[in-house]
């Protein structure tokens, strides 16, 4: 038959033109007339007699793509609903009975599965369903994974004596190995609705697999197929990873260091391509069910630049899938057009795995998966479409369903477990099978991620509640039919009564890039779940633990939280801070400090990027709910000089639509609201730049100049950290720079010429100052708002500890910068000066600059220990707050006319909300 492999496994080398006329003839057949008359005239275009697909390279996958948008041949397939299904189940709304206890069919149930108790201590289990003779990926996970347990799916094709055939039969050997036969899957089914619907002669009887491991009690479920080989030690070399070693890594550990990816800002696909990324040798490769338009973009294979990395728990690790050498799991169409076999990285010091980026779907199959108890739920496949399509819409619904859960959980792609000596199959077979996977994926990833649960006709929110709801509106839309929706239910019912125990979802979805009332939630929500916070490392302060005259229940970081629930920021924001935390970890402690008491929880994700090899530090320092990624660069650079680098990727990491950089030398003074972020009194409130535009100039210019050959005004805009930065702004400011300099921007050779050419040149070099001298000449498209400080004073809300002179660093200039004790304690003292000038003192103002509220000053809340803490009230407004290095901005009067209108009217809210909690509590009271 046309376009099976040859006897060895491999592609045929020469497919001539008739065949691929006669594949077409059988497809005009099988499938619209309308669409592939178009696809025939083309491939006669582009392939003459005699011209071989290998040497063509034809992208039949542009082609189709194009087809399924045409509308002069064929209507686009918009998933929209076209029928409707009203039974719905209740779950979990009662205690279900276990199938183990009570009842006819749980007895038997119980019966059945205790008849091998060896299975009852597997908790590390493969599961596969064959048709064929044992084959050597199955005989292989049998006898050499002894750490694993293994359920075999027969279906009524299989061997009937396939355990003798395989050798499991003897004494000794294949204990571990259980055998579903047809007639052991007839006793099931009359005792479990799920397997009694699930048809014979069908990829799904999987399903029943997967059932039986979670019953036995797996915390592990290695997915594979028959084709796929487990890779040993012995056949990689001491330089590889073996796949043994790749499932243990996950199965065994509690934890899993993972590679951060992201897409390029201007992405607007759905999907992302790991292949790439994982090294594949063939680089414009993609994996089964990737969106045929985005076979060829770039941005779907991810951005470029410095090693990111993350520690996961496993407890948050939904699904691993393994790519896979050889004949990795590629759709026809790419059979039909691109070469095989190809490999994947797997050296230890450059093969990674993978996180997919939360946002986007990359699909994964059932050939070669782990799967962890957090997505157990996932693992059914669907019935009712192809083989070739099931595994696919499975591994994109479960994505969008994970996003539903409380405590995140990641899919990942690893190196490679597998090598995959792929059964034959008819190309022209696999091509109408996966129509679906061509015509449909697009209006399936809108769909789901559009989708939102809906409580009509359900009794209750859960997670099987969302599934369902889910499923139904998949089989309204024609992707799936009424015998999956009720396989769910019967699956979902089948978990539950086992005992299997879902995870929680979410109360509400909260989405850092979304709208103001998002964040107001998700501040609602940390109230809801309220946590005191914790003294840092190195003999940490608690300020936010301090309590207030007017209620001594409420601590000071309650109170700034409770403030942000009611004045939530105009937009989100990612804090940021690259650091070297195993080099000064007295500057990080205070930094922590300080952010966990002042910044705005909700306004975004605060990131904490230290070097690869910090991870013990950040396990006992690092407050959990900070997140934690690990960095560096694939060639040498000094330590500031990479930290510095990594800041200028900085829209990588987060998903808001500003970006906050901080340096680790900062502590913040000041709770952070949004009017010292943004103007809120401009529309659209963009976010303040400051710039000095005559101290300091030309200090950092030897780097400007180099980096930007000149185009640059010298500005210092270090004067105020954190800097908010529109995270747009980021991808045009390399893509200047590599053209400026013919390299791309995170390259060695970039970087090398600025060592060869400028000598240390790099050390007046300073990401904020290279970042802002650019976007003020340059960078056109979204709103900011460019502050002189010559010319107009503004808070200081971050001291810049080495760059204020007024410190107490010691006798020595500069001393207690190097010295853990006198850096600290300086830190401190701004920390809790903030507090001071907040809870403690008048603010100076001038009378009539703040509108009357009817709360009188000696309303406003103070602390219980002001007389300890605060001995020395404020005479003249602070200068902390207008001071860089040896300037000090502003006049005295304007100096107070700005503290008075930032301080007073936050002391004003702040005691509103203290009075609304007194009459909340004597409300409850009465």
């Amino acid at each position: 038959m046309l376009f099976k492999k040859d006897s060895n496994g491999n592609n045929a080398e020469a497919i001539k033109f008739a065949g691929m006329r006669s594949m077409l003839a059988i497809i005009v057949v099988l499938m619209s007339w309308r669409i592939f008359v178009l696809v025939l005239g083309t491939f006669e275009g582009k392939l003459g007699s005699g011209t071989t697909y290998k040497e063509a390279q034809l992208n039949i996958g542009e082609v189709i793509a194009n087809v399924a948008t045409s509308a002069a041949t064929a209507s686009r397939f918009k998933g929209d609903p076209v029928r409707a299904y009203n039974e719905k189940r209740r779950f979990g709304a009662t205690a279900s009975k276990s199938l183990r206890t009570g009842g006819k069919q749980a007895e038997d149930l119980s019966a059945f599965l205790q008849a091998e108790p060896l299975y009852q201590k597997c908790r590390k289990w493969a599961v596969v369903t064959t048709i064929y003779e044992p084959a050597n990926a199955i005989k292989r996970v049998g006898n050499e994974l002894t750490q694993w347990c293994m359920v075999v799916v027969a279906d009524t094709k299989t061997p009937e004596t396939y355990m003798d055939m395989a050798g499991w039969n003897k004494t000794g050997t294949g204990t571990k190995v259980q055998f579903l036969s047809v007639p052991a899957q007839e006793k099931l089914a009359k005792m479990v609705p799920f397997v009694e619907q699930t048809p014979y002669r069908s990829f799904a009887r999987k399903n029943i697999g997967y059932l039986y491991a979670i019953w036995m009690g797996a915390t592990t479920i290695f997915d594979f197929d028959d084709d796929n080989l487990v890779s040993l030690k012995d056949e990689v070399g001491d330089s590889m990873f073996s796949g043994v070693e790749i499932m243990s890594s996950f199965a065994d550990n509690e934890r899993v260091m993972v590679k951060q990816v992201s897409a390029p800002m201007a992405y607007e696909g759905r999907a992302f391509n790991p292949f790439p990324m994982m090294g594949s040798s063939i680089t414009d490769a993609w994996p089964r069910g990737m969106p045929l338009s985005l076979i060829n973009s770039k941005a779907a294979r991810g951005e470029s630049g410095p090693l990111m990395l993350k520690e996961l728990q496993r407890s948050n690790i939904a699904v691993v899938q393994s790519v896979c050498d050889n004949d990795p799991d590629v759709d026809a169409i790419y059979r039909l057009s691109r070469p095989l076999p190809f490999q994947f990285e797997k050296e230890r010091t450059k093969a990674m795995t993978l996180e997919v980026p939360s946002n986007q779907y990359s699909p994964y199959n059932a050939q070669a998966t782990l799967h962890f108890p957090v997505a157990f739920w996932g693992l059914y496949l669907p019935i009712t479409v192809n083989g070739r399509v099931s595994d696919i819409w499975r591994s994109y619904i479960v994505q969008r369903l994970l996003r539903e859960l409380e405590t995140p959980a990641r899919v990942l792609y690893s190196p490679p477990m597998v090598t995959q000596f792929r059964n034959a199959h008819d190309y022209a077979g696999d091509f109408v099978a996966e129509q679906h996977l061509y015509l449909r994926t697009e209006a399936l990833l809108e769909f789901l991620d559009n989708w939102r649960f809906s409580t009509e006709g359900s009794a209750e929110d859960s997670l099987q509640a969302r599934i369902e709801d889910l499923w139904i509106k998949l089989y309204e839309r024609q992707y799936i039919e009424m015998i999956d929706v009720q396989a769910v239910q019967e699956w979902l019912t089948a978990l539950e009564q086992g005992g299997y125990t879902f995870p929680a979802v979410k109360a509400k979805e909260i989405n850092s890039t979304g709208g103001v009332e998002d964040r107001r939630e998700c501040a609602r929500q940390r109230l809801v779940h309220w946590e005191e916070p914790k003294p840092t490392f190195m003999g940490g302060a608690n300020y936010g633990a301090m309590t207030l005259d007017h209620s001594s229940n409420v601590s000071v970081a309650k109170l700034l939280a409770q403030y942000e629930a009611t004045n939530p920021f105009p937009h989100s924001v990612d804090l940021i801070c690259r650091a070297g935390a195993a080099h000064m970890p007295h500057e990080l402690a205070i930094m922590i400090e300080s952010v966990e008491l002042y910044w705005p929880r909700c306004a975004g994700r605060v990131i904490i990027v230290l070097d690869v090899g910090d991870e013990e530090f950040a396990k006992q320092n690092i407050p959990s709910w900070m997140e934690v990624i690990y960095s560096q660069f694939e060639h040498g650079m000094p330590g500031r000089m990479g930290n510095q680098l990594f800041n200028m990727y900085s829209e990588q990491q987060g998903t808001s639509k500003y970006v906050a950089i901080m340096d680790t030398d900062t502590a913040l003074h000041t709770p952070i609201t949004p009017d010292l972020l943004f103007n809120i009194e401009k529309p659209d409130a963009p976010p303040f730049i400051m710039a000095e535009t005559t101290y300091q100039k030309g200090m950092w210019s030897k780097g400007d100049k180099w980096m930007l050959k000149g185009d640059s005004d010298d500005w210092n805009f270090m004067i105020k950290l954190p800097t908010v930065w529109p995270r747009a702004m980021f991808p045009q400011y390399r893509a200047e720079v590599e053209a400026k300099h013919g390299n791309q921007f995170e390259t060695t050779l970039l970087w090398k010429e600025l060592l060869d050419n400028e000598g240390k040149t790099w050390r007046m070099m300073s990401q904020f100052c290279l970042l802002g001298n650019w976007m003020v000449r340059h960078w056109k498209g979204s709103p900011f708002d460019l502050r002189k400080e010559d010319d107009i004073p503004a808070i200081r809300y971050g001291v810049h500890l080495p760059y204020y002179e007024g410190l107490d660093f010691g006798p020595q200039p500069k001393q207690g910068l190097k010295d853990p004790e006198i850096f600290q304690k300086t830190g401190r003292q701004q920390i809790l000066r903030g507090l001071c000038e907040l809870f403690c003192y008048e603010t100076p103002r001038k009378e009539g600059s703040i509108p009357s509220t009817g709360l009188a000053d000696g309303n406003l809340p103070k602390l219980h220990s002001c007389a300890a803490n605060c001995p020395n009230p404020i005479e003249q407004p602070n200068e902390m707050y207008f001071k860089y290095e040896v300037i000090v901005y502003g006049t005295p009067e304007q100096r107070q006319k700005v503290l008075g209108d930032h301080f007073q009217p936050l002391k004003i809210a702040l005691g509103s909300v203290i009075s609304a909690n007194t009459a909340n509590t004597t409300s409850s009271t009465n």
